[in-house]
């Protein structure tokens, strides 16, 4: 199973161990995943605020050049999931504006149909849990993680807004407690896995971050979770950065895919030494293979 990969900014950036180990856990699972050449950031949370036209134009390139190798496009991070499945529906509702920017870029951006295909652009999740299936990455499990107590965190933008987002149900996501219990770790249903981190609040306002993250990491912490899992680069950084400021020992944060790699038995050792809260200081080793 082959894809065009768009990384965006965050994989090649500051949770670089994130896009290391998509790679690794989908080629353990049969996903190719190709990189596009000369890809150029979507806009994240920033374009759409300054000009109508450049929040469609630069995902729409993306689209465009992942076109050009034949290939339906993946994405890691929820907000350059959101940015092109929102490209692409402004390319199927305005004709002139799709004009235009073929145009610019010399050939056709294609597009989902809105119905049976609704969106070119997919989530790795989405990738993993719906055209890859349970049923293989359980049988690349090698190492459970039987002792692991894990909590599921989605954040705003994996599952929402509804009709962009990777769930069926924006309220009640499933998709992470899905490869968690395929890890062979314990999930916990808890109120606060699809609440705001903060954000890019982060920088701006850190301390309306760090109550943020103050509340998640409570609720999670009285469910029994040891541990956080997220999806996203954006959400993983204020947790894994933001915990330092409070008075409770920090929970460690993981992204999924690491969580995968190590039921895998694969190798994801310097992912996690990238951490802030140092996976080792949690002895991690002693919870796989139990």
């Amino acid at each position: 199973m082959e894809y065009a990969f768009f990384p965006g900014c965050s994989l090649h950036g500051s949770v670089r161990e994130y896009g290391e180990t998509v790679r690794i856990v989908g080629e353990a699972v049969g996903l190719s995943l190709h990189e596009i050449p000369d890809w150029s950031c979507c806009g994240a949370s920033s374009a759409h605020g300054r000009s109508h036209r450049l929040h469609a134009a630069l995902p729409a390139r993306n689209l465009f050049l992942a076109g050009r190798m034949g290939l339906s496009m993946a994405t890691a991070c929820p907000a350059c999931n959101l940015r092109s499945r929102q490209a692409e529906i402004i390319l199927m509702d305005k004709e002139e504006t799709r004009r235009e920017l073929e145009m610019l870029m010399g050939g056709r951006i294609p597009v989902g149909d809105g119905r049976r295909t609704p969106f070119v652009t997919r989530h790795i999740l989405e990738i993993l849990l719906e055209e890859i299936g349970l049923d293989r990455i359980e049988a690349r499990v090698t190492k459970p993680l039987t002792s692991f107590k894990v909590a599921g965190y989605y954040g705003c933008l994996l599952a929402r807004p509804g009709n962009f987002g990777t769930e069926h149900d924006p309220e009640r996501p499933e998709s992470l407690e899905k490869l968690i219990e395929a890890t062979g770790a314990q999930w916990f249903d808890w109120s606060y896995k699809n609440e705001c981190c903060g954000g890019f609040m982060g920088v701006t306002r850190p301390e309306a971050a760090i109550s943020l993250v103050a509340r998640i990491t409570a609720d999670a912490r009285a469910t029994g979770a040891e541990a956080l899992v997220t999806a996203c680069p954006l959400c993983f950084t204020n947790l894994d950065t933001r915990q330092q400021a409070l008075k409770e020992k920090p929970l460690p944060v993981f992204h999924f895919t690491e969580l995968l790699g190590m039921a895998m038995g694969l190798d994801v050792d310097r992912s996690l030494r990238r951490h802030l809260i140092r996976g080792n200081e949690f002895q991690i080793e002693r919870r796989i293979g139990g």
